[in-house]
């Protein structure tokens, strides 16, 4: 059993969309489809993840080979017809049944566990679940090591990879599941406005957002991380000045006495990803020459805010019908707490203004 990871396939999937998403599997389907003989099964287990049943293998050889082939397929250049690039790496696991009657689940538990461990292990590095409960990662051939350089990584039984494990399956599982809800509820409250059930529902998302917030630190302490950003001031200072020498649009930070020197991850993640999205669009349609940004609290509130001068209302109106991010960036704001609001008046620019419930959701 080979389990194959596509890494980097949420990037894809929030920022092109979800039907570049679904572009970006079937071109990956393909390929594995083609690496395989016609008495193996390919099928897709959940996400981006996909699984290959290999009959009378014949060894771990084969398997390795397989893995290799695979591999290979996602560096080759993709086809126009495939839509976006099918990715940037991909995370295998190879578990063989031994003994031969081995439960079907069981099999597919080992080949995950083997994948999560290469995942975890870095690039260009395969992973295979030995009988004795450890996984053995091999280096890649031709990826700077020679093929005999094995490095073995504790499976269920080490404490570091029982941790990161569960770190995993939390933020890949769990987190997305409730931040799923969270937007779905939100579209709720929309549709049914009566305010007893505006209300209630309301109280729904806040006990979402606890459940997520203590979620999200227990992944950091799993994988030993502070929690903490300190670089969202610099990174926005960077894609000010990639705005101005890609599009020629000038950009100016500003930043408040009150605004605080380090936010969790979390937060700082997803205003980064409004801010980067509210400037690629900045680009692409106002016709600005200059933009913005502005870094402020309102009491225990973060602000975001981006202004241009562009030409306003026009853009607006064609980017709203061809979404253009904008449903993205309510919907970071709303997993914040909080809220986005674009204004945009002809000739004078548009203005996208985020809303956050706190510094430390």
């Amino acid at each position: 059993m080979l389990f194959v990871n596509l890494d980097g396939f949420r990037i894809v999937d929030e920022t092109l969309g979800h039907q570049a998403g679904e572009q970006v599997l079937v071109a990956f389907a393909r390929r594995l489809l083609a690496c395989v003989r016609p008495a193996d099964t390919v099928a897709r287990i959940g996400g981006h993840e996909f699984g290959v049943l290999i009959p009378q293998v014949g060894g771990t050889d084969r398997l390795v080979d397989l893995a290799e082939r695979i591999l290979d397929a996602l560096d080759e250049p993709s086809g126009m017809d495939e839509g976006p690039g099918v990715g940037s790496a991909l995370s295998v696991g190879l578990a063989l049944a031994d003994p031969l009657d081995m439960a079907a689940d069981e099999l597919l538990r080992r080949a995950h566990v083997a994948m999560h461990a290469a995942r975890v292990g870095g690039k260009e590095l395969v992973g295979f679940f030995e009988p004795s409960r450890h996984v053995v990662l091999e280096r890649r051939r031709g990826a700077g090591a020679p093929q005999s350089h094995r490095d073995t990584t504790p499976g269920l039984d080490g404490e570091n990879g029982v941790r990161l494990w569960m770190a995993r399956e939390l933020h890949d599982d769990a987190l997305q599941t409730l931040t799923t809800m969270l937007i779905d509820m939100e579209q709720v409250r929309r549709e049914l406005p009566e305010a007893a059930i505006s209300s209630r529902v309301v109280g729904f998302q806040a006990s979402v957002r606890s459940a997520i917030s203590g979620l999200r630190r227990l992944v950091g302490e799993l994988r030993n991380q502070s929690g903490e950003d300190h670089g969202l001031v610099e990174d926005l200072t960077a894609l000010l000045g990639q705005l101005d020498d890609r599009a020629g649009v000038k950009g100016q930070l500003s930043v408040s006495a009150s605004w605080p020197s380090s936010l969790s991850t979390h937060i700082a993640s997803h205003l980064r990803r409004i801010a980067e999205e509210a400037l690629r669009n900045v680009a692409s349609h106002s016709g600005a020459q200059r933009v913005l940004v502005c870094l402020d609290t309102e009491e225990d509130r973060l602000t975001l805010t981006v202004s241009d001068d562009g030409q306003g209302c026009e853009w607006f109106e064609k980017a709203s019908q061809q979404g253009s991010g904008l449903l993205g960036m309510r919907e970071r704001a709303l997993i914040l707490g909080g809220q986005l609001e674009v204004t945009s008046r002809p000739g004078a620019g548009t203005t996208v203004r985020g809303t956050f419930a706190s510094r430390s959701a």
